[in-house]
């Protein structure tokens, strides 16, 4: 028998270890330590696992748990922000003054890890706090409180009511998340995801029957891709640069390039100064064309147009629109450009295409041969490269095609939207692609509409509006998770799920399988 000073010591360090790990684990170390070293050493320099178990036991370990949780979730968020710095600054060629302030203690890093850790500990400690008052007030004792208080009663007693203003809480600790790093995006990813997750809940329900089947999230896309390519012309800053990097590269024959022997030193117009000239025909409700050529003494460009000067004073003599001699100089009308368009960029595309999804094809190959990936492969391609060509080629063809329809004064920048559209319902033949590409485009639409709105003060910005959007997201999110796990897409997201609000990194839907097996 130990003397009292020694057993006090030891369940001080029992209760100590328990901040660092758990009982399971703190056994499995002395386990592995044992099986290398010598046993009487280790049981001489280290506390039993089973004063570790006894102290988790009598003292219950939801502190040390949650204690844990968050600050691994701190080490390794941080971790992870330090090695993506790091990569970044490797490529870049860059050398950082001092490894330990720019990396190490990066501010971005820290507060990136601090609001990822205060999220979990946050939603812990008032699930633990809520789901308790809900058990105090469903004893006997509590009877006359249940009676006085019937409203906050009936709200409490619900079983999904903790999860629920628990996730409303942690969620509000993202404020602490670097708002220029990408934090409205994270708001408005998993709002997209709660709004999805609950449309598998209501399909589950039957509530969705009626719905045709071929009515899919593709048919998100043409409304997203219509205010996308609206605002790539007339608000471009409210748009993704992702978006606009990749149009630019997919419409690369529909921007003039400087001619051969054309001087270097005579201005050209670049390829945002041709968008910008497309906006400005538009605003000024299409001009006409007098081409230089056959009416040098009547051509005239407003002002504001001079930087595409050097493309349409060149233009076939035939046409008469001055969007036509900036989207198509070089012919007489816009259908043999669209035909040249579509017949080069399929083969071009098409092995860009199907290079990533032979990629992708061979990474979740999961026992597939290799003679039906690349069948998989060819077919997903044709269906992606005919889609990404038709998009474009469609897109630039609509704005003449509907110059011609609509004459020069009806919706001259409305328009644009409707265009883009139509032009999406191009989807409609790659809609197999699955839910990301489509919900991507989406929240990229959303993003920006929102931005487009308040750049024209329709509405206000809400100060830290992306916050309470994630809060609200993230409490529907647990709340279907708790009431039925089955909406949510993907084992893997449904573990992590439970882990952040149980500690339990199993996949619900498996649990309840098995408790139906058992019963």
């Amino acid at each position: 028998m130990h003397p009292p000073h020694v057993e006090k010591t030891e369940r001080l360090v029992a209760y100590s270890i328990r901040f660092l790990m758990s009982p399971k684990e703190y056994k499995n170390l002395v386990a592995n330590l044992e099986a290398k070293k010598n046993t009487e050493m280790l049981h001489y320099n280290m506390v039993a696992p089973s004063a570790v178990e006894k102290s988790a036991e009598e003292r219950g370990d939801f502190t040390q748990a949650t204690a844990r949780a968050g600050t691994r979730t701190f080490l390794r968020t941080h971790a992870l922000v330090v090695a993506i710095v790091a990569i970044s600054r490797l490529i870049n060629r860059q050398k950082p003054d001092s490894i330990i302030k720019d990396i190490i203690f990066n501010k971005t890093g820290l507060r990136i890890a601090s609001s990822t850790a205060s999220i979990l500990v946050a939603f812990r400690i008032c699930d633990r706090l809520l789901t308790s008052t809900r058990e105090y007030i469903l004893q006997p004792q509590s009877r006359k409180f249940r009676k006085k208080h019937r409203l906050f009663t009936r709200w409490i007693v619900s079983e999904r009511t903790p999860t629920f203003f628990a996730a409303l809480a942690g969620g509000l600790f993202l404020v602490i998340y670097p708002r220029d790093f990408g934090r409205s995006y994270i708001a408005l990813y998993t709002a997209s995801k709660a709004c999805e997750f609950f449309y598998n809940f209501l399909d589950d329900r039957g509530f969705t029957a009626k719905i045709p089947r071929w009515l899919g999230s593709w048919v998100l896309f043409p409304f997203a891709y219509g205010q996308l390519f609206s605002a790539f012309f007339f608000h471009p800053e409210t748009v993704s640069p992702t978006f606009s990097k990749y149009f630019l590269k997919l419409s690369e024959p529909y921007l003039p390039h400087r001619p051969a022997g054309y001087s270097g030193k005579v201005p050209w117009p670049t390829p945002r100064q041709f968008v910008d000239g497309v906006a400005l025909i538009a605003k000024q409700r299409y001009p006409k064309f007098n081409s230089p050529i056959v009416y040098p003494d009547s051509y005239a460009l407003p002002a504001n147009l001079t930087a595409i000067e050097p493309v349409v004073s060149g233009a076939h003599p035939v046409l008469h629109t001055l969007s036509g001699a900036l989207l198509h100089p070089n012919e007489a009308s816009e259908l043999p450009h669209y035909l040249k368009y579509i017949s080069e960029q399929f083969v071009e595309v098409g092995k860009k295409v199907l290079g990533l999804h032979l990629i992708m094809g061979l990474l979740r190959r999961k026992g597939k041969s290799l003679s039906s990936i690349l069948s998989s492969s060819v077919s997903g391609s044709i269906r992606t490269t005919a889609f990404l060509v038709l998009l474009v080629s469609n897109s630039w063809a609509g704005i003449g095609l509907m110059q011609k329809f609509l004459g020069n004064k009806t919706a001259p920048v409305d328009r644009f939207r409707f265009i883009g559209i139509l032009s999406g319902l191009w989807a409609m033949i790659d809609q197999s692609a699955g839910r990301g590409r489509w919900m991507y485009t989406a929240r990229m639409g959303v993003m920006s509409y929102w931005n487009e709105l308040v750049k024209r003060k329709v509405v206000k910005p809400i100060p830290h509006g992306d916050v309470y959007l994630f809060a609200v997201s993230l409490a529907v999110i647990l709340s279907l998770l708790q009431k039925s796990p089955e909406s949510i897409s993907g084992p893997g997201l449904r573990k992590t799920l439970n882990w952040f609000r149980s500690n339990e990194y199993a996949d619900p839907v498996k649990l309840e399988d098995l408790k139906e097996k058992s019963a």
